[in-house]
């Protein structure tokens, strides 16, 4: 490592730095993480909730018409093909 570190002073290149490892905060057996919840400042902090949100009203049907018109289009789609493909496929003799 000392080499290392004479060579990189040497070329006039800074010495790269092994990152610290810094120890994980371990919670006490009296203190829950709701009370380090608590302690933190609430504007900064997230709260997550079980509630579930559904989405409802102009968003709920505009999702809905957006998968409809898609699988509508998915279905016209295959039935002009299947329709079509013989009068394409018989002349090359594919069929």
């Amino acid at each position: 490592m000392e080499d290392e570190k004479l060579a990189h002073a040497e070329l006039g290149v800074p010495t790269p730095e092994s990152p610290t490892v810094q120890p994980e905060k371990t919670l006490d057996k009296a203190q829950s993480p709701s009370q380090d919840i608590a302690t933190q400042d609430p504007r900064t902090t997230r709260t997550e909730t079980n509630e579930e949100e559904w989405v409802t009203g102009l968003k709920l049907a505009v999702i809905v018409a957006a998968i409809t018109m898609a699988a509508f289009l998915m279905l016209l789609d295959v039935s002009i093909v299947a329709a079509v493909s013989p009068y394409f496929l018989f002349p090359m003799n594919l069929c």
